[in-house]
């Protein structure tokens, strides 16, 4: 996911690129004011899924790059999260009617960053100190064999039939006589 970070604030700005870093799928951009963020935003070579918008920037507003945004039909449907310490209700509904996906309060926490970012499609972070290498998935857990019942026995020479030889007489009972 290709980030546009928009913070002035060399603080702010390190401890979210800070937060981003860890995470294997972002590739992140900063601008420290809403004129840079705009000429970025507005290069025809460039992509971002996602910008992070501090409204209180130097040169163009934050309001400013997310109206300018809105106008172009190039980037009127980026995704836009607000990380601001701005949030009386009309900076929240006027961020609202400019199309604001989300809006973060600074400062702003790394599971409350990544919360929202995954409700934009970015899978969360892995722990730290897990590889991001793919591994085969692990193999279902064997269940315990079933009980088998014993086999069946054969049953004991006394009841099984005795062979009849060839040249022997066919017993009476089965005898059948002539001509019936």
């Amino acid at each position: 996911m290709k980030i546009l970070l928009v913070e002035d604030d060399p603080v702010a700005r390190a401890v979210m690129a800070k937060i981003l870093s860890g995470h294997p799928e972002v590739r992140l951009t900063s601008a420290e004011d809403g004129e840079v963020a705009w000429r970025l935003l507005d290069d025809p070579n460039r992509f971002f899924d996602l910008v992070l918008l501090d409204l209180s920037l130097p040169k163009i507003d934050g309001f400013g790059v997310l109206e300018r945004l809105r106008g172009n039909p190039l980037t009127r449907n980026l995704a836009v999260v607000l990380c601001t310490a701005s949030h009386d209700r009309a900076t929240v509904i006027r961020a609202v009617a400019l199309g604001v996906r989300h809006y973060l309060v600074k400062p702003c926490t790394e599971a409350t960053v990544f919360a929202r970012l995954a409700q934009l499609g970015l899978s969360p972070p892995p722990p730290p100190g897990t590889s991001m290498i793919s591994a085969p998935p692990p193999l279902p857990a064997a269940e315990p064999p079933a009980a088998v019942p014993p086999a069946p026995q054969p049953e004991a020479a006394a009841s099984a039939p005795e062979p009849v030889p060839e040249s022997a007489p066919a017993p009476e009972s089965a005898a059948v006589p002539a001509g019936t």
